[in-house]
């Protein structure tokens, strides 16, 4: 599971957990999977320096409940959700 998530496949995660009936501990650190395709997708865009479509997939990402945080580490980005 952990490479699922260093790897940013936190949809494979959520239901894996739900098995062992641990998807308690998911529930306010995993993204949905459109939340984090979105997150994708604004790095993308940011790393082709398209700021303008990274600023609107942020504000996007924003309206879901969650913010986008730059990091070094692999993906890129970290997702946390808004309190």
């Amino acid at each position: 599971m952990h490479q699922w998530l260093d790897r940013g496949r936190v949809d494979l995660v959520y239901p894996v957990l739900r098995i062992f009936g641990l998807e308690s501990l998911a529930d306010k650190d995993i993204a949905p999977p459109e939340v984090e395709e979105l997150a994708r997708k604004r790095f993308e865009a940011r790393s082709a320096r398209h700021f303008e479509e990274a600023d609107w997939l942020r504000a996007e990402i924003e309206v879901a409940g969650w913010e986008v945080r730059d990091i070094s580490d692999d993906p890129g980005y970290q997702l946390v959700r808004k309190d």
